[in-house]
């Protein structure tokens, strides 16, 4: 016996197939964003957290040896796996000098998935932030790099 999908059937079926598509399409892997073969380190100015999931963000102010400041934005695991790593909303300020290593962005990769403006140029993920007073902390936590991922940063 055979049969027929309605076309409310169907209509809801697109929709949900159209839905599921958007959702998949916000998030974004690090593979496709950023090198995980190289490691950068970036020291700035914090001028904003963005403490939100699916992904929290530090938007730092680097300054070049020629005095240009450029803008960069580093990308952290989910809120989620950074409190279990110690962090909150207030870990860091505006204001804030920090340091940080992580993967950088490759240049020209699509954005998809990072905020509006960003440049995959100046993006890193913050494998550790180094503050003036000598603590470090992992902003993508071991869960997010895997069980058997090593830290690039502590060579």
């Amino acid at each position: 016996m055979m049969r027929t999908i309605t076309n409310g059937a169907a209509c809801v079926l697109v929709a949900s197939l159209m839905l599921c598509a958007s959702v998949f399409a916000a998030h974004h892997s690090y593979v496709q964003l950023y090198d995980e073969t190289r490691v950068a380190i970036i020291r700035g100015v914090v001028t904003q957290l963005v403490w939100a999931n699916p992904h929290p963000y530090i938007y730092l102010d680097v300054t070049d040896d020629k005095g240009t400041v450029t803008k960069w934005l580093v990308e952290g695991s989910s809120v989620n796996l950074l409190i279990r790593d110690g962090w909150s909303a207030t870990t860091v300020r505006a204001g804030d000098s920090l340091s940080v290593c992580g993967w950088p962005g490759r240049p020209n990769a699509p954005t998809q998935g990072l905020p509006p403006g960003a440049d995959s140029a100046h993006a890193l993920v913050g494998l550790i932030v180094s503050f003036p007073d000598g603590r470090k902390m992992p902003f993508v936590s071991s869960d997010a790099m895997g069980a058997n991922a090593t830290d690039p940063c502590r060579r």
